[in-house]
């Protein structure tokens, strides 16, 4: 029963873990999706040709992440 409870703590604090990551990341997702969207406006590319590439590219990761 106590190996079982260390393992069930271990599992939990792993899942925390893994929760603050994914926090990370979006965040870091959010502002870069800002700078792209600032440096597009800059340069003058339309918005929603710049949503379609990403659209894209986000698909492929989505798929390469599932194959791993």
């Amino acid at each position: 029963i106590k190996m079982l409870e260390t393992m069930m703590d271990r599992m939990f604090r792993r899942q925390e873990e893994l929760v603050d990551l994914q926090k990370i990341t979006s965040v870091k997702q959010e502002s870069m999706d800002s700078v792209v969207r600032g440096l597009a406006k800059k340069i003058g590319i339309s918005k929603s040709h710049h949503e379609e590439d990403y659209e894209e590219e986000h698909e492929e990761e989505t798929f390469n992440t599932r194959e791993k």
